[in-house]
């Protein structure tokens, strides 16, 4: 390893620049390939033309899972690394090192062979030399914009079987600079920008109603192409093994199981439209159920799997007067007069029927048990109170299509029938029902953002305030399958967390993750299993099995263990203090890596005193 260095600009101000430079002394390098000439390939077929083909990606070449074997190969003291070939046919060996700058620089790669050679600077061809020498090596010299990081350099150098020079290279890197820059073979590196853009993210998760199978929705920016690709995989909860992948150009999501067997189905999303495919595991079918449905919303099974519904979204006509009477404040928004409507599918024939219309839009909040009636919600101007919005809950008949408005409120968010139908599970403001969840001193406004979860009796209308007395804020809540408890995902502090609330006794039990923060939690139907996707400070996403019996979680799919291997992270420290008020500010800190605390560095200090934590997510 070796390194550049440039004294400070502003210590040598109308100095001429100097160039320092630094011998690539260590090489990566694969074993010798053999690359015969094409079949048919003709006199007129030039040995240059085989630089263009790659037989791998150059981008991931590097990789362990290419199955290439690299070693190590150091230059001799005149800077050569002397590459081993024989026979009358091309050989190729890829050599690979890795540049790393402390700061954005510009610097100079210059490359002396006689063979043929082509150069790759992070998966982008950067030069190539076509002429094979008898005598003076040939050149490469190439001009290098570098970012703060970590580079990966790839040289493909082809034997000329014909040419009786010494098949080796030499290499030097130099800059003008002030950048530190350093040549080495160890992929070590701090995060970059590119790892956290392009690397693969996961979008989704869903359990069979077994618990035995898990659908993970994945995407990945491909940056050759700067589009997005998508795709699906089951995996067996057990083993943790993929055993089907669903993967093509077009997005992938809203993965759902069915209730009570085992199917499945996912939105397909391409130019627009919108299908919905439902995978038959058992015999293996897959069957579009809504084929090419434009301005598609979401779908939702019903609990007995006769039907779905699902939403469309009505675009209003586009007024090209230049003249435009607003309805309402909200007017100004530009999608303000869409409005998505329910429809229902029937399985399997695949017939449709439309369950709402009018002014406003509806919003499918849940389906009954028996599959008999739901739930959707709908919003209305309210001038005199906060947030000058107010929902109405509306039961709808799914027989006779009659609406029974439950009630008009403030702040509330999401619905669920029980799994015996006579009482709603639904989280809002804790100012709900007449001010039901609130737990603070006379004349002190409680956080809307900090969402309570209350119990509404269907016979009777009457509400209980379940989480009044409990501290964190409500993201989400489901029922368990049997009814005697539910599950919570909660705001804690910097934190998300799951809870299992005990509806006998009040009790909050708290479930462990292995996540700071959870994205997504699924409960299986009839088994005591759940899949978690989160994340944690230092952690990329990843999907966990939790085995709610048992209480302890396991690694179902981690797609940036390879991703993010040979990546070094600073220490992370919690930062905690209390203010004036005597309240306890939580915070954290991310030194660099090789902190040093001997030397001073610039600090980037964030804060948020907004109504919603910013929580320890990668």
């Amino acid at each position: 390893m070796g390194g550049i260095f440039s004294m400070n600009a502003q210590e040598n101000a109308g100095a001429p620049e100097t160039e320092h430079s630094i011998k690539i002394s260590q090489w990566l390098k694969t074993e010798p390939f053999s690359a015969p000439v094409p079949a048919l390939a003709g006199d007129d077929f030039k040995l240059s033309q085989m630089l263009g083909f790659e037989p791998v990606d150059i981008a991931t070449i590097t990789n362990d899972q290419l199955g290439l074997s690299w070693s190590e190969l150091a230059a001799d003291e005149s800077g050569n690394a002397q590459l081993s070939g024989s026979g009358d046919q091309p050989q190729v060996i890829w050599l690979a090192a890795y540049l790393e700058t402390d700061r954005f620089a510009k610097a100079t790669l210059k490359l002396q062979t006689a063979h043929l050679a082509r150069v790759y600077l992070d998966g982008q061809k950067i030069a190539e030399k076509s002429s094979s020498e008898n005598e003076e090596p040939g050149k490469i010299e190439e001009k290098l914009t570098l970012e703060t990081g970590k580079h990966v350099l790839v040289v493909k150098s082809l034997r000329d079987p014909k040419n009786e020079s010494k098949w080796q290279l030499s290499g030097s890197i130099s800059t003008t600079s002030d950048a530190v820059i350093t040549v080495s073979t160890s992929p070590k590196k701090i995060v970059d920008a590119h790892q956290l853009l392009d690397r693969t993210m996961i979008r989704g998760v869903s359990i069979s109603a077994d618990g035995k199978l898990a659908a993970v929705s994945y995407s990945k920016m491909n940056p050759a192409t700067a589009k997005s690709e998508n795709w699906l995989e089951l995996i067996d909860v057990n083993t943790s093994q993929n055993i089907r992948t669903y993967q093509g150009g077009t997005a992938i999501g809203g993965i759902q199981w069915a209730p009570k067997s085992n199917l499945f189905a996912y939105e397909e999303s391409n130019d627009g439209k919108s299908t919905v495919w439902i995978v038959n595991l058992p015999n293996g079918t897959v069957t579009p159920i809504l084929r090419d449905v434009e301005n598609f919303g979401y779908f939702q099974w019903s609990p007995d799997e006769q039907f779905m519904i699902y939403s469309i979204t009505d675009e209003a006509e586009k007024n090209d007067t230049g003249l435009k009477r607003l309805q309402s404040p909200r007017d100004r928004w530009s999608s303000f007069r869409n409005n998505s409507f329910l429809y229902r599918v029937n399985l399997p024939d695949g017939s449709r029927q439309r369950l709402t219309a009018g002014n406003l839009g509806t919003s499918l909040q849940s389906i009954h048990p028996n599959g008999s009636k739901l739930l959707f919600s709908t919003s209305v101007d309210d001038y005199e109170h906060r947030p000058y919005t107010k929902t109405a809950l509306i039961e709808l008949d799914l027989e006779s299509l009659a609406v029974d408005t439950l009630f008009e409120e403030m702040w509330f968010g999401n619905v669920q029938y029980s799994p015996d139908g006579k009482q709603l599970l639904l989280t809002g403001s804790a100012r709900l029902f007449n001010n039901k969840g609130v737990n603070l001193p006379e004349g002190m406004i409680p956080n809307d953002y900090d969402s309570q979860a209350f119990l509404y009796s269907l016979g009777d209308g009457a509400v209980t305030a379940l989480t009044r007395e409990f501290d964190p804020t409500i993201d989400g809540a489901t029922w368990s399958p049997d009814g005697r408890s539910i599950y919570l995902t909660v705001g804690e502090g910097e934190y998300v967390r799951l809870y299992k609330y005990h509806l006998s006794d009040g009790a909050f039990e708290p479930i462990k993750s292995g996540f700071d923060v959870i994205n997504s939690v699924d409960v299986a139907r009839r088994a005591q299993i759940a899949v978690v996707y989160g994340s944690s400070a230092q952690m990329p996403h990843r999907v966990h099995i939790i085995d709610l019996a048992k209480k302890r979680h396991s690694t179902l799919s981690d797609p940036a263990a390879k991703e993010f291997k040979n990546v070094r992270f600073g220490d992370l420290k919690d930062f905690k203090f209390t203010n004036t008020d005597g309240k306890t500010i939580e915070g954290r800190v991310y030194y660099p890596p090789n902190f040093d605390p001997a030397k001073k560095y610039p600090a980037i200090v964030y804060y948020y005193g907004g109504t919603s934590v910013t929580d320890r997510s990668f």
